[in-house]
């Protein structure tokens, strides 16, 4: 598995995405060899079977079967629990692969009219902080779920995830998260037909 291999970025930028695809191929944000940039929307979602970043000595990363987020040695798992019912929102038997990818920064923009075009093109000066994750549509025992789930690895901030759900049905249980198999929080989170909740939780 490469999310457990020394994996360096070839450029300025410490973090990078990696794409590990399941006929043994991957793809990395900047090129180990020619240093050039590969888009995030070049990445082949359909076949991923890992997604996070490398370029730190810990692997931080997605397990597209079963959408489990690994991070540091924790493996980091969902389920919602309405009264004697559970609902397992990260862990079900399907592939997460509805990935996403993106970074916040800083950057210094030059005194034009052309201010904005520098934005979009996601000039940045320095980066303050990377996000990945997935959101997804999953349908428990006649319930949609919508679930969305990032983690974000700020410079010099404890690393955090965030948690929103979308239910097609009023309900009143609670939101409970797994670390290497043992339930570690539960949080409160009634939810209103067609409105989500949103939870951001410091991983421990």
């Amino acid at each position: 598995m490469l999310f457990n291999r020394s994996i360096k970025s070839p450029v300025k930028q410490e973090l990078m995405y990696l794409a590990e695809y399941v006929d043994g191929k991957y793809q990395t944000e900047f090129d180990l060899t020619t240093q050039k940039p590969q888009s995030f929307y070049t990445v082949e979602k359909e076949k991923l079977i890992r997604f996070g970043l490398v370029g730190m000595d810990v692997p931080m990363y997605i397990e597209t079967f079963g959408g489990y987020f690994h991070l540091a040695g924790r493996n980091i798992q969902v389920k919602y629990k309405e009264k004697d019912k559970e609902y397992y929102l990260i862990g079900h038997p399907r592939f997460y692969t509805n990935v996403h990818y993106y970074k916040t920064g800083v950057a210094v923009l030059p005194d034009s009219p052309r201010a904005l075009e520098f934005v979009a093109w996601e000039k940045i000066d320095e980066v303050k902080s990377f996000h990945f994750g997935y959101e997804e549509s999953i349908l428990l025992d006649d319930i949609r779920f919508k679930f969305y789930a990032e983690c974000t690895i700020p410079f010099q901030s404890p690393v955090k995830m965030k948690f929103r759900i979308k239910t097609d049905r009023e309900m009143e249980g609670n939101l409970i998260i797994i670390r290497n198999g043992q339930e570690i929080e539960k949080i409160p989170a009634p939810l209103d037909q067609d409105y989500g909740g949103e939870i951001e939780w410091v991983v421990i």
